[in-house]
């Protein structure tokens, strides 16, 4: 599969159970609210850019309701 060619995990989930799905379509809501709509993404190298800056904020930068609110630490 291509997706796993470029190291990107794939998990396979019972189609339309929302229990399961519902972290994913989150993910989807936020990304489309932070970078779909507020970039004019012209170019591929734009479209890359913005994912990135989205992808770390979310992964390092971001607080979390399990850790109280904090950011992480990692970096």
């Amino acid at each position: 599969m291509r997706l796993i060619g470029l190291g990107i995990d794939v998990s396979y989930r019972r189609a339309y159970h929302l229990q399961i799905n519902g972290k994913d379509e989150r993910s989807h809501r936020s990304l489309n609210a932070d970078v779909l709509l507020q970039h004019a993404l012209t170019n591929n190298a734009r479209v890359e850019r913005e994912l990135e800056r989205w992808r770390h904020v979310r992964n390092n930068e971001r607080r979390h309701e399990t850790l109280g609110m904090a950011a992480l630490l990692t970096r």
